[in-house]
């Protein structure tokens, strides 16, 4: 498969919690944070998604470091598949909407929770 990614994707020494916004409340878990970068993201979820689906993301990462804001943004999904563990699925989402704050914050996570090459 050719690659398309313009950007190096940063994996993350944690599983940062990921959820769904729109017209939830609570918001819905959609699954946790594997890998980021300023365009978009991996998440491994329990809960299937369809290419296509226009998502509002929250990216809590305030549970491990204090000061830290949770990332809020609207996406797409690309892609979803099947993860290496049978009960979870991996999935492909763009942002198609990210302030400069927002850019901020998702750099500052891949700084303090990116494995370092």
């Amino acid at each position: 498969m050719l690659e398309k990614r313009r950007l190096k994707r940063s994996h993350l020494i944690y599983y940062i919690p990921v959820f769904d916004t729109y017209n939830t409340k609570p918001d819905r878990l959609l699954g946790y944070l594997v890998d980021i970068h300023t365009e978009g993201l991996k998440l491994m979820g329990e809960v299937p998604l369809k290419a296509g689906d226009a998502l509002n993301l929250k990216i809590d990462a305030s549970r491990l470091v204090e000061s830290m804001r949770s990332i809020v943004a609207e996406g797409v999904v690309r892609w979803q598949s099947k993860s290496v563990n049978p009960d979870y699925y991996d999935t492909g989402i763009a942002f198609t909407d990210l302030s400069g704050d927002a850019i901020l914050q998702i750099n500052a996570i891949i700084k303090i929770f990116g494995f370092q090459d």
